[in-house]
């Protein structure tokens, strides 16, 4: 006790200094405790300067004595174990109620798919209808959908767009391939033209509350709410259980159906060009499209030079400054590093030191990623068919944002199709950065149906360029 009223007193004593800081106070008592008790372990030492703090705090705490600690030895363990008997009853019930419950769930699952057989038997009837495979990919299922006429990296990127949802897919590349041969049916009262399945900008999905309860109680949904234009999911897979109170609609007919013809255009849409999803008896095997261009689409060409390998001397700056903002995040990570290293061992001077060596550091990252930037923008000025933004350093929205309003900028300031946006993002060999940047605007150019390529330049630390063309949409 005398050497505990001895501590509390220095302690009370550094307290009381209002000329300290409170980390230096901490770490001051820090100093006492470890004199005093050497053997201390970290976590007891962290609990006597709270209680020493505590008993500064409210004095009446100072006369509390310490808890007694008492042996495991010295306890009587008193556990009530079951008999064998009783044991071997319990694991006898248990193993009883589990076959129950396996043998419940084997029925049901077997008159489930009693009735999902007698459905998919009436559907697909005909002998010469092709029921889709159920093991198959979603890949795999567009091409058997479309007959292979359309490519693999088409269905992929309508796959990744629409989170490799196998109907808003199908609705996806059907909408581009009826905008490419410049059909879309008109509306009377809008002027606004939509293909039957929905626009690419507007959002496909249908609001599930409006679904399950029949009404919405958001006047600001952005989902859709138009159930009777929406063609069944289910009945296309030919597993509909709903039958005729499906809420969704069980027919094509506004897709196959050739649009009214204006004055304003001749040509029309036949079903011959459109992949039949459900074969019918009267439906003839679906043809190849007469027209080539409705299918392919050019990939974006890569950049004329790649800034980081190209000896053009109007990159040296930009590399210049790549370099310096690489060094720069070494530096940050590595002083981080040793910031919270010492915080565990209860080193504070020494974080804290280190955390402001990695906050200096951090600036100059973003201050040589910023002159960069500006080094791409004056080689876009003096370029006449690219246009060149540096995205590294930017974090999830932040990059979005920024590569939206890029986008924008360019589309007002430049002719149509006369220039092509490339755009420099972290490539996969910094995962981390990957992550948080070059992903979320893959994300983001698929949900607004931009037409992008990704560009991989070897091995390098310094990134990828991604290719957009920014009147795509």
């Amino acid at each position: 006790m005398a050497k505990l009223k001895e501590l509390d007193v220095q302690c009370f004593s550094i307290l009381d200094d209002d000329s300290l800081l409170e980390e230096d106070k901490v770490d001051k008592m820090e100093e006492i405790v470890r004199t005093k008790y050497p053997n201390m372990s970290a976590q007891q030492l962290e609990k006597t300067i709270m209680d020493v703090m505590w008993r500064h705090k409210d004095p009446s705490r100072a006369q509390t004595q310490l808890p007694t600690v008492v042996k495991v030895e010295e306890r009587e363990m008193k556990i009530d174990i079951p008999s064998f008997e009783r044991r071997v009853q319990l694991q006898k019930q248990c193993l009883e109620l589990q076959a129950m419950e396996e043998e419940e769930s084997k029925s049901e699952y077997k008159s489930l798919l009693q009735r999902t057989n007698q459905l998919s038997d009436e559907l697909y009837s005909n002998a010469d209808s092709k029921r889709p495979a159920a093991n198959d990919s979603p890949l795999d299922q567009l091409l058997a959908m479309f007959d292979h006429s359309v490519t693999k990296a088409r269905i992929e990127q309508a796959l990744r767009s629409t989170g490799y949802d196998v109907i808003s897919a199908a609705n996806l590349i059907l909408t581009q391939l009826k905008r490419e041969t410049g059909v879309e049916q008109s509306t009377v009262d809008s002027e606004h033209k939509s293909p039957f399945f929905g626009a690419g900008k507007n959002v496909n999905v249908v609001c599930s509350f409006f679904t399950k309860n029949g009404y919405c109680l958001k006047s600001d949904c952005r989902f859709r709410h138009d159930i009777e234009n929406r063609t069944c999911s289910f009945w296309l897979r030919g597993n509909c259980l709903a039958g005729d109170n499906c809420l969704f609609q069980h027919n094509l007919g506004s897709l196959s159906a050739p649009p009214s013809s204006t004055g304003k255009s001749t040509s029309t849409f036949s079903p011959e060009t459109t992949p039949s999803f459900i074969p019918t008896s009267s439906s003839s095997p679906s043809s190849m499209p007469t027209s080539k261009a409705s299918l392919i689409r050019l990939p974006l060409r890569k950049p004329k030079s790649i800034p980081w390998e190209s000896s053009d001397p109007r990159f040296e700056k930009y590399n210049h400054f790549r370099k310096n903002a690489a060094k720069a995040e070494d530096l940050r990570k590595k002083f981080a590093r040793i910031s919270t290293e010492s915080w565990k061992s209860n080193d504070g001077l020494k974080s804290k030191q280190y955390s402001t060596k990695a906050n200096v550091q951090e600036e100059k990252y973003f201050d040589a990623l910023k002159l960069a930037d500006d080094e791409l923008a004056k080689y876009s000025d003096s370029n006449d068919d690219e246009v060149w933004f540096e995205m590294h350093g930017y974090d999830f929205n932040d990059a979005i944002e920024q590569l939206g309003s890029s986008l924008t900028e360019v589309k007002k300031t430049c002719h149509k199709n006369s220039k092509i946006v490339f755009i420099v993002v972290p490539s996969t060999s910094d995962y981390s950065q990957y992550k948080k940047t070059t992903k979320p605007i893959t994300i983001w150019l698929d949900h607004n149906g931009y037409r992008w390529e990704i560009h991989s330049c070897g091995a390098t630390n310094m990134g990828s360029v991604i290719a957009i063309d920014p009147w795509s949409v």
